[in-house]
Protein backbone atom coordinates (compact mmCIF):
# COMPACT_ATOMS: atom_id res chain seq x y z
CA UNK A 1 0.00 0.00 0.00
CA UNK A 2 1.39 3.43 -0.94
CA UNK A 3 2.28 5.92 1.77
CA UNK A 4 -0.29 8.48 0.52
CA UNK A 5 -3.14 5.94 0.61
CA UNK A 6 -2.02 4.73 4.04
CA UNK A 7 -1.97 8.28 5.41
CA UNK A 8 -5.44 8.93 3.95
CA UNK A 9 -6.86 5.86 5.65
CA UNK A 10 -5.20 6.84 8.91
CA UNK A 11 -6.75 10.32 8.79
CA UNK A 12 -10.21 8.88 8.02
CA UNK A 13 -9.81 6.38 10.84
CA UNK A 14 -8.94 9.14 13.31
CA UNK A 15 -11.85 11.27 12.09
CA UNK A 16 -14.28 8.38 12.48
CA UNK A 17 -12.92 7.56 15.93
CA UNK A 18 -13.42 11.15 17.09
CA UNK A 19 -16.92 11.25 15.62
CA UNK A 20 -17.86 7.95 17.28
CA UNK A 21 -16.69 9.32 20.62
CA UNK A 22 -19.00 12.29 20.06
CA UNK A 23 -21.95 10.02 19.26
CA UNK A 24 -21.25 7.93 22.36
CA UNK A 25 -21.28 11.13 24.43
CA UNK A 26 -24.53 12.15 22.73
CA UNK A 27 -26.17 8.87 23.76
CA UNK A 28 -25.02 9.42 27.35
CA UNK A 29 -26.30 13.00 27.33
CA UNK A 30 -29.72 11.88 26.08
CA UNK A 31 -29.89 9.27 28.84
CA UNK A 32 -29.10 11.95 31.43
CA UNK A 33 -31.76 14.20 29.88
CA UNK A 34 -34.31 11.40 30.26
CA UNK A 35 -33.25 10.90 33.87
CA UNK A 36 -33.78 14.60 34.66
CA UNK A 37 -37.14 14.79 32.91
CA UNK A 38 -40.11 15.20 35.25
CA UNK A 39 -43.09 13.34 33.80
CA UNK A 40 -46.03 15.35 35.14
CA UNK A 41 -49.36 13.82 34.06
CA UNK A 42 -51.41 14.58 37.17
CA UNK A 43 -54.36 16.78 36.31
CA UNK A 44 -54.25 16.00 32.59
CA UNK A 45 -57.22 14.60 30.73
CA UNK A 46 -56.97 10.78 30.67
CA UNK A 47 -56.46 10.72 26.92
CA UNK A 48 -53.74 13.40 27.03
CA UNK A 49 -52.04 11.64 29.94
CA UNK A 50 -52.00 8.36 28.01
CA UNK A 51 -50.47 10.01 24.94
CA UNK A 52 -47.89 11.77 27.12
CA UNK A 53 -46.85 8.44 28.62
CA UNK A 54 -46.64 6.91 25.15
CA UNK A 55 -44.36 9.74 24.00
CA UNK A 56 -42.10 9.25 27.01
CA UNK A 57 -42.01 5.48 26.43
CA UNK A 58 -41.01 6.12 22.81
CA UNK A 59 -38.17 8.32 24.03
CA UNK A 60 -36.98 5.61 26.45
CA UNK A 61 -37.18 2.96 23.73
CA UNK A 62 -35.20 5.18 21.35
CA UNK A 63 -32.48 5.59 23.99
CA UNK A 64 -32.22 1.83 24.54
CA UNK A 65 -32.27 1.19 20.79
CA UNK A 66 -29.53 3.76 20.18
CA UNK A 67 -27.30 1.97 22.69
CA UNK A 68 -27.91 -1.38 20.98
CA UNK A 69 -27.36 0.04 17.49
CA UNK A 70 -24.12 1.73 18.53
CA UNK A 71 -22.56 -1.55 19.69
CA UNK A 72 -19.99 -2.66 17.13
CA UNK A 73 -20.15 0.49 15.00
CA UNK A 74 -16.76 1.13 13.40
CA UNK A 75 -17.31 4.29 11.38
CA UNK A 76 -19.75 7.11 10.71
CA UNK A 77 -21.68 5.13 8.11
CA UNK A 78 -22.32 2.37 10.66
CA UNK A 79 -23.53 4.96 13.17
CA UNK A 80 -25.99 6.74 10.87
CA UNK A 81 -28.91 4.77 12.32
CA UNK A 82 -27.90 5.83 15.84
CA UNK A 83 -28.03 9.51 14.88
CA UNK A 84 -31.50 9.05 13.43
CA UNK A 85 -32.73 7.08 16.46
CA UNK A 86 -31.51 9.79 18.85
CA UNK A 87 -33.36 12.41 16.78
CA UNK A 88 -36.56 10.34 17.05
CA UNK A 89 -36.09 9.99 20.81
CA UNK A 90 -35.54 13.70 21.37
CA UNK A 91 -38.61 14.52 19.30
CA UNK A 92 -40.68 12.06 21.35
CA UNK A 93 -39.45 13.63 24.60
CA UNK A 94 -40.27 17.11 23.27
CA UNK A 95 -43.79 15.87 22.43
CA UNK A 96 -44.22 14.54 25.98
CA UNK A 97 -43.17 17.90 27.44
CA UNK A 98 -45.47 19.82 25.09
CA UNK A 99 -48.51 17.67 25.94
CA UNK A 100 -47.88 18.02 29.68
CA UNK A 101 -47.67 21.82 29.31
CA UNK A 102 -50.68 22.04 26.94
CA UNK A 103 -48.45 23.48 24.21
CA UNK A 104 -48.54 22.77 20.45
CA UNK A 105 -46.69 19.62 19.49
CA UNK A 106 -43.30 20.22 17.90
CA UNK A 107 -43.12 19.35 14.23
CA UNK A 108 -40.67 16.50 13.73
CA UNK A 109 -38.23 17.45 11.00
CA UNK A 110 -36.83 14.50 9.01
CA UNK A 111 -33.08 13.94 8.84
CA UNK A 112 -31.16 15.74 6.12
CA UNK A 113 -32.16 14.24 2.77
CA UNK A 114 -28.55 13.96 1.60
CA UNK A 115 -27.28 12.14 4.69
CA UNK A 116 -28.82 11.58 8.17
CA UNK A 117 -25.36 12.16 9.62
CA UNK A 118 -25.81 15.85 8.75
CA UNK A 119 -28.45 15.93 11.49
CA UNK A 120 -32.12 16.98 11.32
CA UNK A 121 -33.27 19.10 8.41
CA UNK A 122 -34.01 22.77 8.97
CA UNK A 123 -35.78 23.72 5.75
CA UNK A 124 -37.07 22.45 2.40
CA UNK A 125 -35.31 23.45 -0.83
CA UNK A 126 -35.71 22.73 -4.53
CA UNK A 127 -33.01 20.35 -5.77
CA UNK A 128 -32.55 18.41 -9.01
CA UNK A 129 -30.32 15.34 -9.39
CA UNK A 130 -28.10 15.12 -12.48
CA UNK A 131 -30.45 14.73 -15.43
CA UNK A 132 -33.54 14.68 -13.19
CA UNK A 133 -36.47 16.94 -12.48
CA UNK A 134 -36.47 19.42 -9.56
CA UNK A 135 -38.03 18.23 -6.29
CA UNK A 136 -38.54 19.58 -2.79
CA UNK A 137 -36.23 17.93 -0.26
CA UNK A 138 -35.62 18.47 3.45
CA UNK A 139 -32.01 19.51 4.09
CA UNK A 140 -29.75 20.62 6.92
CA UNK A 141 -28.72 24.27 7.28
CA UNK A 142 -25.28 23.74 5.72
CA UNK A 143 -26.66 22.02 2.62
CA UNK A 144 -29.37 24.68 2.29
CA UNK A 145 -26.66 27.35 2.02
CA UNK A 146 -24.60 25.30 -0.46
CA UNK A 147 -27.57 24.58 -2.73
CA UNK A 148 -28.70 28.20 -2.51
CA UNK A 149 -25.26 29.23 -3.80
CA UNK A 150 -25.41 26.73 -6.64
CA UNK A 151 -22.99 24.25 -5.07
CA UNK A 152 -23.38 20.51 -4.52
CA UNK A 153 -24.46 19.20 -1.09
CA UNK A 154 -21.82 18.08 1.37
CA UNK A 155 -20.26 14.88 0.00
CA UNK A 156 -20.04 12.09 2.56
CA UNK A 157 -19.97 9.06 0.30
CA UNK A 158 -23.15 7.52 1.69
CA UNK A 159 -24.32 4.59 -0.43
CA UNK A 160 -27.14 3.20 1.65
CA UNK A 161 -29.94 4.35 3.89
CA UNK A 162 -30.03 2.46 7.20
CA UNK A 163 -33.35 0.87 8.13
CA UNK A 164 -34.15 1.62 11.78
CA UNK A 165 -36.71 -0.28 13.80
CA UNK A 166 -40.09 1.12 14.73
CA UNK A 167 -41.14 0.84 18.34
CA UNK A 168 -43.61 -1.92 19.21
CA UNK A 169 -47.11 -0.51 19.03
CA UNK A 170 -49.55 -0.33 21.88
CA UNK A 171 -51.57 -3.43 22.55
CA UNK A 172 -48.71 -5.90 22.21
CA UNK A 173 -47.74 -5.25 18.62
CA UNK A 174 -44.37 -6.94 18.83
CA UNK A 175 -42.04 -7.60 15.98
CA UNK A 176 -43.16 -4.60 13.94
CA UNK A 177 -40.28 -3.23 11.90
CA UNK A 178 -39.97 -0.53 9.31
CA UNK A 179 -38.38 -2.30 6.36
CA UNK A 180 -38.00 0.07 3.42
CA UNK A 181 -38.96 -1.68 0.15
CA UNK A 182 -36.17 -1.87 -2.42
CA UNK A 183 -37.78 0.51 -4.87
CA UNK A 184 -38.30 3.17 -2.20
CA UNK A 185 -34.73 2.75 -0.95
CA UNK A 186 -33.51 3.30 -4.51
CA UNK A 187 -35.47 6.56 -4.73
CA UNK A 188 -33.94 7.78 -1.46
CA UNK A 189 -30.36 7.01 -2.53
CA UNK A 190 -28.33 10.16 -3.18
CA UNK A 191 -24.94 11.30 -4.46
CA UNK A 192 -22.78 9.91 -5.87
CA UNK A 193 -25.62 8.06 -7.57
CA UNK A 194 -28.38 10.00 -9.37
CA UNK A 195 -31.79 10.21 -7.76
CA UNK A 196 -34.98 10.10 -9.85
CA UNK A 197 -37.20 13.15 -9.52
CA UNK A 198 -40.69 13.04 -8.02
CA UNK A 199 -43.45 11.15 -9.84
CA UNK A 200 -44.51 13.11 -12.90
CA UNK A 201 -48.06 14.40 -13.08
CA UNK A 202 -49.20 11.37 -15.05
CA UNK A 203 -47.78 8.98 -12.45
CA UNK A 204 -45.81 7.16 -15.18
CA UNK A 205 -42.13 6.46 -15.40
CA UNK A 206 -41.37 6.55 -11.65
CA UNK A 207 -40.12 3.80 -9.35
CA UNK A 208 -42.44 4.99 -6.62
CA UNK A 209 -46.18 4.72 -7.23
CA UNK A 210 -48.90 6.34 -5.10
CA UNK A 211 -50.17 4.08 -2.32
CA UNK A 212 -48.05 1.12 -3.47
CA UNK A 213 -45.31 1.97 -0.96
CA UNK A 214 -44.81 4.74 1.56
CA UNK A 215 -43.53 7.91 -0.12
CA UNK A 216 -39.90 9.04 -0.05
CA UNK A 217 -39.16 10.97 3.13
CA UNK A 218 -41.73 9.07 5.22
CA UNK A 219 -40.19 8.73 8.68
CA UNK A 220 -40.03 5.75 11.03
CA UNK A 221 -42.98 5.98 13.39
CA UNK A 222 -45.17 7.21 10.53
CA UNK A 223 -45.04 3.74 8.96
CA UNK A 224 -45.01 0.10 10.05
CA UNK A 225 -45.28 -3.42 8.71
CA UNK A 226 -45.81 -6.81 10.29
CA UNK A 227 -47.93 -9.95 10.26
CA UNK A 228 -51.18 -11.24 11.74
CA UNK A 229 -53.30 -9.36 14.29
CA UNK A 230 -51.85 -6.11 15.59
CA UNK A 231 -52.79 -2.74 17.05
CA UNK A 232 -50.39 -0.04 15.87
CA UNK A 233 -49.94 3.62 16.77
CA UNK A 234 -48.69 5.70 13.83
CA UNK A 235 -47.25 9.14 14.56
CA UNK A 236 -48.80 12.02 12.61
CA UNK A 237 -46.24 14.08 10.63
CA UNK A 238 -47.96 17.21 12.01
CA UNK A 239 -50.75 16.99 14.61
CA UNK A 240 -52.39 20.13 13.24
CA UNK A 241 -52.61 18.91 9.64
CA UNK A 242 -54.69 16.22 7.89
CA UNK A 243 -53.08 12.98 6.76
CA UNK A 244 -53.81 10.10 4.43
CA UNK A 245 -53.82 6.63 5.98
CA UNK A 246 -52.87 3.76 3.67
CA UNK A 247 -53.17 0.12 4.77
CA UNK A 248 -52.24 -2.80 2.50
CA UNK A 249 -52.91 -6.47 3.32
CA UNK A 250 -51.50 -9.58 1.66
CA UNK A 251 -54.58 -11.64 2.55
CA UNK A 252 -58.20 -11.13 3.52
CA UNK A 253 -58.64 -9.27 6.76
CA UNK A 254 -60.30 -6.48 8.70
CA UNK A 255 -58.96 -3.02 9.49
CA UNK A 256 -60.57 -0.45 11.76
CA UNK A 257 -59.77 2.66 13.76
CA UNK A 258 -60.59 1.77 17.38
CA UNK A 259 -62.66 4.16 19.45
CA UNK A 260 -60.73 6.46 21.76
CA UNK A 261 -59.22 4.52 24.63
CA UNK A 262 -60.35 1.16 23.24
CA UNK A 263 -59.33 -1.65 20.92
CA UNK A 264 -62.69 -2.43 19.39
CA UNK A 265 -65.55 -0.55 17.80
CA UNK A 266 -64.69 2.69 16.09
CA UNK A 267 -64.53 3.20 12.34
CA UNK A 268 -64.29 0.14 10.03
CA UNK A 269 -62.04 0.53 6.99
CA UNK A 270 -61.87 -3.03 5.60
CA UNK A 271 -64.27 -5.86 6.42
CA UNK A 272 -63.30 -9.45 7.18
CA UNK A 273 -64.07 -11.75 4.25
CA UNK A 274 -64.13 -8.94 1.70
CA UNK A 275 -62.12 -8.87 -1.52
CA UNK A 276 -60.36 -5.55 -0.85
CA UNK A 277 -56.73 -5.69 0.26
CA UNK A 278 -56.04 -1.95 0.48
CA UNK A 279 -57.68 1.17 1.83
CA UNK A 280 -56.75 4.84 1.37
CA UNK A 281 -58.63 7.24 3.65
CA UNK A 282 -58.28 10.92 4.64
CA UNK A 283 -58.00 11.70 8.35
CA UNK A 284 -58.59 15.31 9.50
CA UNK A 285 -56.62 16.54 12.55
CA UNK A 286 -58.32 15.47 15.78
CA UNK A 287 -56.02 16.92 18.43
CA UNK A 288 -54.06 13.69 18.85
CA UNK A 289 -50.48 13.20 17.79
CA UNK A 290 -51.01 9.62 16.66
CA UNK A 291 -53.48 7.38 14.84
CA UNK A 292 -54.32 3.96 16.24
CA UNK A 293 -55.01 1.24 13.66
CA UNK A 294 -56.21 -2.31 14.40
CA UNK A 295 -55.50 -5.10 11.90
CA UNK A 296 -56.95 -8.62 11.93
CA UNK A 297 -55.48 -10.90 9.27
CA UNK A 298 -53.60 -14.18 8.81
CA UNK A 299 -51.23 -12.55 6.33
CA UNK A 300 -48.79 -9.67 6.34
CA UNK A 301 -49.59 -5.96 6.23
CA UNK A 302 -48.06 -2.54 5.69
CA UNK A 303 -49.44 0.84 6.73
CA UNK A 304 -48.33 4.46 6.75
CA UNK A 305 -49.43 8.05 7.19
CA UNK A 306 -48.64 10.67 4.57
CA UNK A 307 -49.41 14.40 4.39
CA UNK A 308 -51.61 16.01 1.78
CA UNK A 309 -48.81 16.93 -0.65
CA UNK A 310 -47.47 16.18 -4.11
CA UNK A 311 -47.45 12.45 -3.33
CA UNK A 312 -51.25 12.28 -3.44
CA UNK A 313 -52.28 10.34 -6.56
CA UNK A 314 -53.06 12.70 -9.49
CA UNK A 315 -56.22 12.38 -11.56
CA UNK A 316 -54.39 13.36 -14.78
CA UNK A 317 -56.36 11.75 -17.64
CA UNK A 318 -58.12 9.27 -15.38
CA UNK A 319 -57.96 6.64 -12.64
CA UNK A 320 -59.07 3.00 -12.54
CA UNK A 321 -59.04 1.50 -9.06
CA UNK A 322 -60.91 -0.30 -6.29
CA UNK A 323 -62.07 0.70 -2.83
CA UNK A 324 -61.54 3.91 -0.87
CA UNK A 325 -59.12 6.31 -2.54
CA UNK A 326 -57.84 9.91 -2.32
CA UNK A 327 -56.68 11.79 -5.40
CA UNK A 328 -56.01 15.33 -6.55
CA UNK A 329 -57.10 17.36 -9.58
CA UNK A 330 -54.44 19.85 -10.63
CA UNK A 331 -56.28 21.54 -13.50
CA UNK A 332 -59.05 24.08 -13.83
CA UNK A 333 -62.81 23.55 -14.22
CA UNK A 334 -63.52 20.19 -15.84
CA UNK A 335 -66.14 17.51 -16.39
CA UNK A 336 -65.38 13.96 -15.22
CA UNK A 337 -67.20 10.70 -15.85
CA UNK A 338 -67.56 8.18 -13.02
CA UNK A 339 -68.27 4.46 -13.57
CA UNK A 340 -68.71 1.73 -10.97
CA UNK A 341 -68.88 -1.96 -11.81
CA UNK A 342 -71.30 -3.82 -9.52
CA UNK A 343 -70.89 -3.49 -5.77
CA UNK A 344 -72.69 -1.35 -3.24
CA UNK A 345 -72.77 2.34 -2.41
CA UNK A 346 -70.44 4.84 -4.05
CA UNK A 347 -69.82 8.50 -3.45
CA UNK A 348 -67.26 11.07 -4.52
CA UNK A 349 -66.61 14.00 -2.18
CA UNK A 350 -64.51 17.12 -2.39
CA UNK A 351 -62.08 17.49 0.53
CA UNK A 352 -61.25 20.72 2.31
CA UNK A 353 -57.66 21.69 3.15
CA UNK A 354 -58.33 20.17 6.58
CA UNK A 355 -59.29 16.84 5.01
CA UNK A 356 -62.98 17.27 5.85
CA UNK A 357 -65.59 16.11 3.28
CA UNK A 358 -67.26 19.01 1.51
CA UNK A 359 -69.45 19.09 -1.59
CA UNK A 360 -70.70 15.65 -2.65
CA UNK A 361 -70.21 15.34 -6.39
CA UNK A 362 -71.54 11.86 -7.16
CA UNK A 363 -73.75 9.34 -5.36
CA UNK A 364 -74.51 5.92 -6.82
CA UNK A 365 -75.08 2.25 -6.12
CA UNK A 366 -74.26 -0.93 -8.02
CA UNK A 367 -73.36 -0.48 -11.69
CA UNK A 368 -73.79 3.10 -12.88
CA UNK A 369 -72.28 5.92 -14.95
CA UNK A 370 -72.56 9.57 -14.03
CA UNK A 371 -70.85 12.85 -14.86
CA UNK A 372 -70.02 15.76 -12.55
CA UNK A 373 -68.25 19.11 -12.64
CA UNK A 374 -65.00 19.96 -10.90
CA UNK A 375 -64.72 23.68 -10.18
CA UNK A 376 -60.93 23.69 -10.18
CA UNK A 377 -57.90 22.13 -8.50
CA UNK A 378 -58.48 20.26 -5.26
CA UNK A 379 -58.51 16.98 -3.37
CA UNK A 380 -61.22 14.35 -3.72
CA UNK A 381 -62.19 11.17 -1.87
CA UNK A 382 -63.81 8.09 -3.41
CA UNK A 383 -65.82 5.90 -1.04
CA UNK A 384 -66.49 2.50 -2.57
CA UNK A 385 -66.02 -1.21 -1.96
CA UNK A 386 -65.94 -2.08 -5.66
CA UNK A 387 -64.08 -1.42 -8.90
CA UNK A 388 -64.51 2.08 -10.29
CA UNK A 389 -63.16 4.48 -12.91
CA UNK A 390 -62.92 8.29 -12.93
CA UNK A 391 -62.06 9.86 -16.29
CA UNK A 392 -61.51 13.41 -17.44
CA UNK A 393 -64.10 14.10 -20.14
CA UNK A 394 -63.64 17.78 -20.86
CA UNK A 395 -61.58 20.69 -19.53
CA UNK A 396 -62.63 24.32 -19.92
Amino acid sequence: MGRTRWLGRLRRSRTDAAALLGIDADITAFGEELGRHVLAVAGLEPEVAALTLQDYERALEAYERAKREFTGDRDLEDAADVIRTLAEGRHALACASARAAALPLPVGRPPCFFDPRHGPSTTDVSWAPPGGAPRRVAVCAADAVRIGEGEAPIATGRTRDPVPAVRPAAGGARGVRAAVPRDVRAVDRVDPRPVPGPPPASGRGANWRPYRNWPPGNLPGQRAEGARDRIVDLIRPDASRPVILVVRLSASGAVHLPSRGGRSGGRPLLKQGGSLRRTVVPLPPDGAGSVRVAVETHGTWRMWLAPFDEHVAPLADGLHNRGSYVFRHDGGPATVRVDQHDGGAFWLDELSEAGIPGRRLVTGKGSFTEECRLHGPGLLHVHSASEWRVRLVRSD
